[in-house]
């Protein structure tokens, strides 16, 4: 089935309303809501640029100056679900996993906050609401779209790894990273579950975006099985580089 390409395509010109009918199956209520909020043009007038940051539209140098100052302020104090800058030992951490330097690499933007879930999103207004758009009921922080959402929580538990997360208990990305290392033993324990994780949590990512942007269907059992898939094909091509 093709899916209108367009916005265009998704409104009722001669009603002057939203026809969602071909892709409301795709989308949550919440998200239903928030797109038929959303008011439609006459589309008679021109496109115009504007600064959402003032009254009249219009940038200035005034403007701009007090939003710099009000976002760098908003760094600073915003939540630790959000920009939690974690301690040096966790950033060693991330980089002494045995993993892909492209999940190394998101590890490490996850834990300084720098990942685009809703909730960051919509505290730079670029989205309207910061409701987690899987399962429509906690705001969106990056400890919730990779720990504490529902259907992480078949990942987790149905991976290899059989976890079962404490929900209560996840705080920060970076401190739970900290716990799971802290309660193994030995190095090679330590190194493989810490593998596993970084990616799993790459692959829930993964599976969370095409969600959003490209539809597709969620499916823990095939986030499991890929990564399942990319361990397994990491740690041969380790050990053929190891033996070579």
């Amino acid at each position: 089935m093709l899916y209108p390409q367009l916005v265009n395509s998704l409104i009722d010109w001669d009603l002057h309303t939203w026809s969602l009918d071909q892709i409301a199956h795709l989308l949550l209520p919440s998200q239903l809501r928030l797109i038929t909020s959303i008011q439609i043009g006459d589309g008679q007038g021109s496109d115009r640029l504007i600064w959402p940051w003032s009254r009249n539209g219009y940038c200035s140098v005034k403007f701009g100056y007090h939003w710099i100052h009000s976002n760098r302020h908003k760094a600073i104090t915003c939540s630790k679900h959000t920009s939690h800058i974690g301690e040096k030992f966790v950033w060693k951490l991330v980089w002494k996993i045995d993993t892909l330097t492209k999940v190394k690499n998101f590890l490490w933007r996850a834990i300084s906050g720098a990942i685009p879930t809703l909730l960051n999103l919509h505290r730079r207004k670029v989205c309207p609401s910061p409701i987690c758009p899987i399962c429509g009921e906690f705001e969106e922080s990056i400890e919730h779209s990779l720990l504490l959402c529902s259907w992480v929580d078949l990942v987790w538990f149905g991976s290899p790894l059989g976890l079962r997360l404490d929900k209560k208990s996840v705080t920060t990305l970076d401190s739970w990273l900290s716990s799971i290392n802290n309660c193994t033993t030995t190095g090679t324990e330590k190194e493989r579950l810490l593998t596993w994780i970084s990616f799993l949590c790459w692959k829930i990512w993964t599976a969370r975006c095409d969600f959003i942007y490209r539809w597709e269907a969620l499916s823990p059992q095939k986030v499991i099985c890929d990564g399942v898939k990319l361990a397994n094909e990491f740690w041969g091509a380790r050990s053929l580089c190891n033996t070579t």
